[in-house]
């Protein structure tokens, strides 16, 4: 006698869940472990002595939270399979979304090892040399792609005041595209660099 199988669509639908999820949304919900077990494996690797906390969706909809921490350092991440991984600010309110996210583990492992490494709080800004290095990218290597020399993205890199068309371009030869908001009390919105008509 062969192996019973349970035909799902015969069931009526509100009978089909086990505790709530679907067979779907359990599915879902043992893949979106998958990134974060990645993530936490990697954190483990680069920085043992940093610990992740994961909190679990009540449902299969929701999202995951990471609270990752070594020494006096703590930074949170909320993780949804469609958009990757968000890294909030400290001070963010209630109701603000992630000021950066990473779609893959490997990008935000390597971020977070940064933001753990950081000797102050300056130097864990992501600024243009962070992001050249999150991208495996050296000075030269970022030059030759740029048309520059390498003096001139060391010069660029140390600088507090850029401007924008050479930013974007340094951004553009890492694979990415310079976007500008404005922030008001009232407000985030985008800023057109663009003057073509």
């Amino acid at each position: 006698m062969g192996e019973r199988r349970t035909n799902w669509t015969s069931i009526p639908p509100g009978m089909r869940s086990l505790d709530g999820y679907s067979p779907h949304s359990i599915f879902l919900t043992c893949n979106m472990e998958k990134p974060i077990e990645h993530l936490k494996a990697l954190m483990g690797e680069s920085l043992p002595r940093c610990s992740v906390t994961v909190d679990a969706p009540d449902g299969a909809e929701g999202s995951w939270w990471l609270d990752v921490s070594m020494g006096r350092k703590h930074f949170t991440l909320e993780y949804r399979p469609t958009k990757g991984f968000g890294l909030f600010r400290k001070d963010a309110g209630y109701g603000e979304g992630p000021v950066e996210i990473y779609r893959s583990p490997e990008r935000t492992a390597k971020r977070l090892g940064q933001l753990m490494t950081a000797t102050n709080s300056k130097s864990s800004q992501l600024n243009l040399k962070n992001i050249r290095e999150l991208y495996g990218q050296s000075q030269v290597m970022l030059a030759r792609k740029v048309g520059v020399k390498q003096s001139a993205i060391s010069r660029f890199e140390g600088r507090a005041e850029v401007k924008l068309s050479t930013l974007a371009s340094a951004i553009k030869a890492l694979g990415g595209r310079l976007e500008v908001r404005a922030r008001f009390s009232d407000a985030d919105v985008p800023v057109c660099l663009s003057t073509s008509k």
